[in-house]
């Protein structure tokens, strides 16, 4: 046996530990993972698409992101070409439990401000916080100064109170 496979052997050799079946409640739970994702892909664009739209803002693309070959978060952006900004709205509510945010980028002074953050744990089954957010941000004097362009300060994160 040469060096390698003697050094392969020592690190990984196989152990006797029988594989582990998965159970039908982490089935049911790995299920709920990707409805809740698919259910923000739902339900956001139709929330926030229309009102983002009256500040300026053009639906940009969705990105995915998956761990372990599976959909663990979602990420919807909308543009201001003209004022040069981008909403990033994101449910991360796996993996990472960052949960729900609304990010406001400005290209042009590269930089983020975090607007709002529903944390997983904060969050219900059904995602009703959503309508209810959705229109707390809408509400909020300081979120549409921003959104306009008007200002670039300091600012309250919206919550789900």
């Amino acid at each position: 046996m040469n060096f390698l496979q003697r050094l392969r052997n020592l690190l990984f050799k196989p152990t006797s530990k029988p594989v582990e079946k998965v159970s039908a409640v982490e089935k049911i739970k790995v299920e709920e993972k990707i409805d809740k994702v698919s259910n923000f892909d739902m339900v956001v664009p139709q929330l926030f698409s229309p009102r983002l739209k009256e500040f300026g803002y053009d639906f940009d693309n969705i990105e995915h992101f998956e761990y372990g070959g599976l959909l663990w978060s979602s990420h919807h952006f909308y543009a201001n070409k003209k004022l040069e900004l981008i909403v990033k709205i994101e449910q991360a509510p796996y993996y990472t439990d960052y949960g729900f945010s609304i990010f406001l980028i400005s290209t042009a002074r590269n930089d983020i401000k975090l607007l709002c953050n529903v944390p997983h744990e904060l969050q219900e089954k059904e995602d009703r916080f959503l309508v209810h957010i959705c229109d707390r941000f809408f509400a909020d004097r300081g979120v549409i100064s921003i959104l306009k362009g008007e200002s670039w300060g300091a600012i309250n994160h919206v919550r789900n109170e």
